[in-house]
């Protein structure tokens, strides 16, 4: 995924879009970050372990935490946030910092770790801190009172079928995509960070490949200023042309990439268009 986000920025650069090329390639770290967010706590695959050489510094900065998010190892990167947004020095940090701890603290207890309960007791201690932007602890606060309805609901997708948390997850996030409701304010964030982190665990970890489609079309549709929406409608398409979804993820992606390019798509766009076209096509053909 990373080396076609460096190949994208590649090309273009060749096409002389520079002001763009740039933003991808400053955005890189923010791209790992997102990615990183999304796998979450599996029984196979990468290790989380937090026994490695990577240690957390005396005294960390914001980079030294992240990158021990992007390693995945959670344990220590939360440390890390809790001990820079409780530090009694005020001033220390811009308003912008604190908004990205408490983002990133917002993400592992929702959407990887999926777990209230430790999210209201590590955010009402966030709380104590005196030196906190103004309207920020009101918002946490918000955010306290949604992990507590949350620890409430009573529902566990591990307890369930697949097919069944396929759908109770996939229908929570079309409900709250055509609500339009998903800036970083809005009080669905953490029910959307929820079932999309659940939902990605399900693509990872279920065995009913038919599956797939539906959950890669849902996952393309919410927090578009994190999220891989491009890589998940392409693999929609490509590995599941004989799928419902397909057709679905096809115009997701043009409108995506319309949205992206209003005035002019520069060639690779048009050649990745065309050629996704081309396998629906064949597929259609197969079909008959």
């Amino acid at each position: 995924m990373l080396a076609n986000h460096v190949s994208e920025a590649e090309k273009i650069f060749k096409l002389g879009e520079l002001d763009y090329a740039r933003i991808k390639i400053t955005s890189m770290t923010n791209y790992c970050t997102g990615c990183h967010a999304r796998v979450p706590k599996m029984k196979k695959g990468f290790s989380s372990s937090t026994k490695s050489q990577f240690k957390l510094p005396k005294k960390p900065s914001i980079v030294d935490i992240d990158f021990l998010f992007v390693g995945r190892r959670y344990k220590l990167a939360l440390k890390g946030y809790n001990q820079l947004i409780r530090r009694s020095d005020k001033g220390a940090l811009k308003s912008e910092e604190y908004e990205h701890l408490f983002w990133q603290k917002l993400v592992l207890f929702s959407r990887i770790w999926r777990d209230p309960a430790k999210a209201i007791l590590s955010f009402e201690e966030d709380l104590k801190a005196d030196n906190l932007p103004t309207g920020l602890p009101s918002r946490v606060k918000t955010w306290v009172a949604q992990f507590k309805a949350w620890q409430m609901d009573g529902l566990d997708l591990s307890a369930i079928g697949d097919i069944e948390a396929v759908r109770i997850t996939t229908a929570a996030i079309d409900r709250i995509a055509a609500s339009n409701d998903s800036a970083m304010k809005a009080p669905t964030l953490i029910e959307l960070l929820r079932h999309s982190g659940g939902l990605y665990e399900l693509l990872f970890e279920t065995e009913q490949v038919n599956l797939h489609p539906q959950i890669l079309q849902s996952l393309a549709k919410p927090l578009q200023w994190i999220s891989l929406q491009d890589v998940y409608l392409k693999r929609c398409v490509t590995l599941f042309p004989e799928s419902n979804a397909a057709p679905g993820c096809l115009k997701g992606y043009k409108s995506m990439r319309d949205k992206k390019f209003p005035v002019r798509k520069p060639e690779f766009v048009k050649a990745t268009i065309a050629s996704l076209e081309q396998k629906l096509s064949e597929q259609k053909v197969k079909s008959k």
